[in-house]
Parts: structure tokens; sequence; C-alpha cells
């Protein structure tokens, strides 16, 4: 028998016999269902993380938002108070180009008589009243020196009244002050 004709021999049943594909097979299989539980853990590990971080900005958010509603509401209430506001402005607006019209003089004669009898203390008599060229001119007089520097200091600071000047005042043999006073009212427009 010839050394190089003999086949390797095996001893060992055939079921009992090492396979290693089919070791190899069961190893991978293994290794890959280990891969696949390392995977399925890491996922669910991620996956956790990433929901509990997204469930601390979705309060976040959801606080912010009701912070903004809020916000908008304010505003909301701003903008009613606003048009509300815009509303009475126009009617004032309108209210007063009624007036406009209704004076349609650049200086009114009425309203400058009102304001100079207004100011009027109870010791200023008045003899005469007159309106002439957007100026009044009053002709009185006073039961003391005082009572009329009261009433001129009185003119000059009234706020509808531009100018006020006096031309005299004398005392009479009766104690009286006869005065003549001029003054400017303001013209209608330059009335605030």
């Amino acid at each position: 028998m010839s050394y190089k004709k003999v086949k390797a021999l095996n001893l060992v049943p055939q079921q009992l016999r090492y396979d290693y594909v089919k070791d190899l097979i069961l190893r991978g299989s293994i290794a890959f269902i280990c891969c696949l539980t390392l995977l399925i853990i890491f996922d669910y590990l991620y996956f956790s993380y990433k929901n509990s971080f997204l469930q601390k900005q979705l309060k976040q958010l959801t606080a912010y938002n009701e912070s903004l509603l809020k916000e908008i509401n304010s505003l909301n209430q701003y903008e009613k108070e606003y048009n509300k506001l815009k509303k009475e402005l126009t009617n004032a607006n309108k209210t007063k180009n009624e007036l406009k019209l209704f004076y349609p003089c650049e200086n009114s004669s009425l309203l400058s008589t009102i304001i100079a009898l207004s100011s009027k203390s109870k010791d200023i008599y008045f003899n005469k009243l007159s309106y002439n060229n957007g100026q009044i001119t009053i002709d009185g007089y006073a039961m003391s020196s005082s009572a009329f520097y009261k009433y001129y200091k009185k003119l000059e600071h009234e706020k509808d009244i531009k100018n006020v000047k006096f031309q005299f005042i004398k005392k009479t043999e009766k104690g009286r002050y006869n005065f003549k006073i001029i003054m400017e009212p303001k013209k209608i427009n330059e009335i605030s």
C-alpha cells in the first residue's frame, strides 16, 4: 500500500464529528444576536434620554407659549384701549373742527369778552367794553389800586390773552380809580 493513496481516516462517528461550517454559523448567529441586543439596549437608552430631553423642552416651550399668550392678551387690551383713545381723539378733533366752523373768523369777540368778564373781581366795574381790530378795550374803575393791580396781573397771566396794556389809571375825587386797559386775545387757532 502506498502512502499517497491512503485517505485520511476518521474514526469519530458522523453525528459527533466537529463541523466547522456549523460552528461558524452558530458563533456568527450568537454574535449577531448579542450585537442586536446591544443595539436594542443602546437605542432604548438613547431614545429614553432623547424623550426626557424633548419632554423638558416641551415643558419650557409650553411655559413660554403661555407667557406669550398672556402678553398677546395684554397687547390686545392695549390695542383696544388704543383704539378707544384714537376714536375719542377723532371725535375730539371732529368737535374742534365743528367749533372752528362755529367761530368762522380768526378772532371771536364773544370768546374774548367772555374771557375778560370771567376774570373780573368784585371790586372791578366796567363802564365801557368794546372790541375793534382784534383788541378789547375796557374802560372801568376799581375801588382800590390794589384791586386794579390784582385784576391787571390776573389778565397778564390769562392763558387765552396774548397781550395786555393799561393806558392809564387815575384816582378820582370819589376815591375810585378809573382805568383803561387794552388787551389782545389769542386767535382761535392759537388757543390750546
